[in-house]
């Protein structure tokens, strides 16, 4: 007798029932003698019927035919036959495809529990001997995991341990995984957790993606802001307002001086739009809004329905006339996550109006009301404290200020030394103000529009934020041209600006971008230079942006999959898809660059072997990333209680996927609980994600139970406009950059000396462009646009590393075990 010879070795599976019925996930642990079961013959010159393994085996036969799964199925066939429970889980699988192996295995356990020690299995010499000849081929055969073809590494497919665990192995991908390792299979899933439930449920094996943190990081930067708003900024800006406009009221009822009265009742109007959109749902009715000025009292109305309406059009309010540009309400549509209630739609509105309601240095009156406003903020320290508490948190969060701001005009008043009715009144004072607000701008500002028809530098209360991304889409359109040649950028751009391979020759090659427009390459250039001294740190969408950098990275060692021009594309569908995500958070602060216009019981459960995308600078990223975020809402007072208890639990993950892809880099063994790990991060991811959804108070058992926006992975955001005077009319649009439902990702990748068929989740980019006439697009529209076109926008380029094979049903995944044990 002798044990564990024929045996792979693997651990006890502690999760054995994590899922919520108490159930197992194989029902190799449940006797189902009397379900009939479609026999499995595996691929491979032998045609090894599995069904047939508990009968005679002819122990001389001709091997060196065999592929490795057929040699494994045989060498372990005589254990199976005792009912040995297998800890390797594609053994497991292979085995309980019979209709004898569930109840041998459930026997061997039973007599296990009786005499309380483990039983090991018995073998004949002729066993012994005939296992021996398979595990000399066996070794054989793994020294040819890889195969030169033309200069390069091909994978050995005939090498696969576990080809049976798809139930059909459509040619196209079986053909495309042999050349580069791994192909990207179109499929319509809610979230990406969910492919690995279903991973977990059917024990195959998983490939952890960087695009599965990604996703779940984005969800919680989103949902922690959003409550950030409706908790602590909301409120701030609300009174902030509104205290701005009795200071105005009191002035312009008080003043003696024409001019400070004339600004006061401005600035009195100005503030009211801004209290208004902070506090109403809807536009003014016929009747004017009250408690202001009656010569503004329509006007201030009409402002207000502008809003509501989210038309661009012009502003006797802010003096946008033919033939300057048209005022940008477009803008003021609620989008991103701030559709999701009525506070945010309104808190929206407000700070869109704080952040782009412009005063320009070309426009004299204009100065005025900005410098009296400036004066009173002056005065006023509990309003400089509100107006800290705001924007402070959002300068760490989202970038400094692009246009010059309300702090910055309150500096340079005091500077001049003159009191308030003296400055309105000198021309030659006010002059040099707006002079030195534009010189203060010339080295700031760095978002500015190219054309004549509008100011050129601007004052606004709460400007938004600058993103280097912004910078970059302006350079890489042709905006010199009588009529442009390149009118609208692509996210291309920016990756290949980032340094992210793949991404300029894409655009050249490919794309042909420099055909279109020969003076691509050196706008490529150009907005390199703008961008060179972005610092990284400064904020969190900078950081953000920075850890999509890491995912290129080819200095350190990478897996062969890594290494080929084919992954690129992998990695630029994911750092697109997850800068799409930034923009759709960032939606309302950055400044948008516009060319204008668990039980037990039971055998243990096997051990599934799975993988992390091991990228070891991003997970470091990843890791510094949450703790940055962390840090920052601690540091301005901002920590909720739903952030408090989601951080600790991202970080986690983020350092267990930095570890385990240390150790893959270095050929070290996994342990079985860092498999486990893996296992089941598909209900530890989705867990996590059922809190940051979850309003307060509110238990969400499970993502079925999730009824919101954020059910589906789907986002969308506009990030550029395309309306230049030089821009043909029909080429006059907005650039929009999304994500489709996620996409399922096969890899075969060594373990132990192995070749294993994981798979795992990404994300599916999407980059389409509207009309500058429409709406702005808002997730709920785009969700229900997907369900019509369910491949809508999806770059041409990825069709090289796209299988043109068919996932995973995704009607049901709502009914698979989740929410963690």
């Amino acid at each position: 007798m002798m044990a564990g010879s024929l045996m792979l070795c693997a651990l006890p599976a502690a999760h054995a029932q994590n899922h919520n019925t108490g159930g197992y996930a194989d029902d190799a642990y449940i006797g189902r003698t009397q379900e009939k079961k479609t026999p499995l013959v595996l691929p491979g010159a032998g045609k090894i019927n599995v069904e047939k393994l508990n009968g005679k085996i002819d122990m001389q036969m001709d091997i060196s035919k065999l592929n490795l799964c057929e040699l494994r199925a045989l060498r372990n066939a005589f254990a199976a036959r005792q009912g040995y429970a297998f800890k390797d889980a594609t053994l497991r699988a292979l085995y309980s495809t019979t209709t004898w192996y569930a109840d041998t295995l459930l026997g061997h356990w039973d007599r296990e529990e009786i005499q309380g020690r483990s039983i090991p299995p018995r073998y004949t010499k002729a066993q012994l001997d005939f296992a021996t000849r398979i595990r000399a081929r066996e070794a054989e055969l793994r020294r040819r995991n890889f195969q030169p073809e033309d200069g390069r590494g091909r994978v050995n497919m005939d090498n696969l341990v576990n080809p049976f665990q798809l139930k059909e192995f459509d040619p196209k991908l079986h053909e495309m995984l042999g050349r580069t390792g791994f192909a990207i299979v179109p499929a319509e899933h809610n979230q990406l957790f969910h492919v690995y439930e279903k991973n977990d449920y059917a024990d195959f094996p998983s490939f952890v993606t960087t695009d599965l943190y990604l996703q779940l990081f984005h969800l919680y930067f989103d949902c922690v802001l959003r409550d950030v708003e409706e908790k602590h900024l909301d409120s701030l800006m609300t009174v902030f307002s509104s205290r701005m406009g009795t200071e105005l009221k009191m002035l312009a009822g008080s003043s003696r001086e024409a001019e400070v009265r004339t600004a006061a009742e401005f600035g009195q109007a100005w503030f009211a739009v801004a209290s208004w959109l902070f506090s109403h749902d809807e536009a003014p009715g016929q009747d004017a809004v009250p408690d202001i000025p009656e010569n503004y009292r329509q006007m201030v109305a009409d402002e207000i329905r502008k809003v509501f309406a989210g038309k661009n059009t012009y502003s006797e309010m802010l003096e946008y006339f033919p033939p300057r540009e048209p005022f940008a309400y477009a803008l003021f549509r609620p989008r991103g996550h701030y559709t999701r209630s009525q506070l945010c739609r309104r808190y929206f509105r407000g700070m869109m109006w704080l952040q782009t309601a412009h005063f320009g240095t070309d426009k004299p009156e204009k100065m005025k009301q900005v410098a009296l406003i400036a004066d009173i903020f002056n005065q006023r320290p509990e309003l400089q404290e509100l107006y800290g508490k705001v924007s402070d948190p959002i300068t760490y969060l989202m970038g400094t200020p692009d246009n010059i701001t309300l702090e910055q005009v309150s500096g340079l008043i005091r500077q001049t030394g003159l009191p308030i009715g003296k400055l309105l009144q000198s021309g030659k004072a006010m002059k040099k103000l707006a002079q030195e607000i534009e010189k203060l701008a010339q080295g700031q500002m760095r978002i500015v529009m190219p054309s004549a028809r509008a100011s050129r530098y601007l004052v606004d209360i709460m400007p938004q934020r600058y993103q280097p991304d912004a910078a970059a889409l302006i350079e890489t359109v042709d905006h010199k041209s009588k009529v442009s040649l390149r009118p609208c950028p692509k996210g291309l751009d920016w990756m290949a600006v980032m340094g992210l391979p793949g991404a300029e020759r894409i655009l050249t090659e490919e794309l042909k971008e420099a055909q279109k427009w020969p003076g691509f390459a050196g706008a490529l250039d150009e907005a390199r230079r703008k961008t060179a001294d972005t610092q990284w740190d400064a904020c969190m969408a900078n950081r953000w942006m920075q850890s999509l950098q890491t995912l290129g990275d080819t200095a350190q060692v990478r897996p062969y999959f890594m290494q080929t021009p084919q992954w690129q594309k992998k990695i630029l569908n994911t750092a697109l898809a997850s800068w799409a995500e930034l923009k759709h958070d960032a939606i309302l602060y950055a400044k948008q660059p516009m060319l204008a216009e668990c039980g037990d019981g039971g055998p243990e459960a096997p051990v599934v072997k799975g993988y992390i995308e091991p990228n070891v600078r991003f997970w470091e990223k990843a890791v510094d990333l949450v703790m940055q975020m962390d840090r920052t809402l601690t540091t301005y007072g901002l920590q909720t209680e739903k952030a408090k208890a989601v951080t600790e639990r991202i970080r986690e993950l983020a350092e267990f996927c930095r570890d385990i892809s240390r150790k893959e880099l270095a050929g070290k063994q996994l342990t079985d609980e860092e498999y486990e790990q893996i296992e089941i991060v598909g209900a530890t991811v989705e867990n996590i994600s059922l809190e940051l959804v979850s309003e307060d108070n509110q238990m969400l058992q499970g993502w079925s139970d999730v009824v919101s926006t954020d059910k589906k992975v789907a986002v969308v955001a506009d990030v550029f406009t395309a309306n230049g005077d030089n821009v043909a009319i029909k080429d006059r649009c907005v650039l929009y950059e999304g994500v489709g439902p996620a996409y399922e990702i096969y890899v075969v990748v060594e373990i132990d000396g192995s070749l294993y068929l994981t798979r795992g989740a990404v994300f599916s980019y999407r980059e389409f462009t509207r009309l500058v006439s429409d709406p702005r697009m808002t997730d709920e529209e785009w969700q229900k646009e997907l369900m019509k076109t369910p491949a809508g926008g999806t770059p041409v380029w990825m069709k090289e590393v796209t299988a043109p094979a068919k996932g995973m049903s995704a009607d049901d995944e709502e009914t698979f075990y989740s929410s963690g044990c």
